[in-house]
């Protein structure tokens, strides 16, 4: 009798691990990294929510991801360097569409031609020029009071578009950014 209840559980375990393992995952859709700036957790979950409806999403097939773990000031923790080299091996995969950085940071990527020119992925109806810094290559967030919901803790973020986005992502990216300028 306990040979069967322990073969029941060791066979649910492993009929579990292999459901894990094999189900499909959610297509990421939009990536955003925020750099040197941490967000309130479950503000990023709704405003994730509020994106993947505002793009039309199937729920469980397609998401919306923020990722706010990339800090990449010196700290004395010794996690600069490593953050800096996961967000680099990121942008050089394609997994990220776009980023959000504090103004400094974000000169700093511009300098390396990691983001493409605003104009050359927007649609027109975005109404972002009078935002545009950094020669072009970004947005300003300053006084941005979706920042300010997600409890930001910088004066002034630029948000930017890599440079190695597939055009058909372009769509997508158009209306995120929108959504984010009107919360604006």
């Amino acid at each position: 009798r306990n040979k069967v209840i322990i073969t029941i559980i060791v066979l649910g375990v492993f009929a579990s691990l292999m459901y894990s393992i094999f189900s499909p995952k959610p297509d990421v859709v939009i990536s955003i990294a925020v750099v040197n700036d941490y967000w309130n957790e479950e503000r990023i979950n709704k405003l994730s929510l509020e994106l993947s409806d505002c793009l039309g999403l199937y729920e469980g097939k397609q998401e919306v991801q923020i990722d706010d773990t990339y800090f990449l000031k010196e700290t004395g923790m010794g996690n600069a360097v490593a953050n800096t080299q996961r967000l680099v091996a990121r942008f050089a995969a394609g997994d990220i569409n776009i980023l959000i950085a504090d103004k400094a940071k974000f000169d700093e990527f511009a300098a390396n031609k990691t983001f493409m020119k605003v104009t050359e992925a927007l649609t027109e109806d975005v109404s972002y020029k009078n935002r545009l810094t950094s020669n072009g290559y970004g947005i300003s967030l300053k006084d941005s009071k979706l920042l300010k919901e997600l409890e930001s803790i910088q004066d002034e973020l630029v948000l930017g578009i890599l440079s190695n986005v597939p055009d058909e992502d372009y769509e997508y990216i158009s209306k995120t950014i929108k959504y984010i300028l009107q919360k604006s």
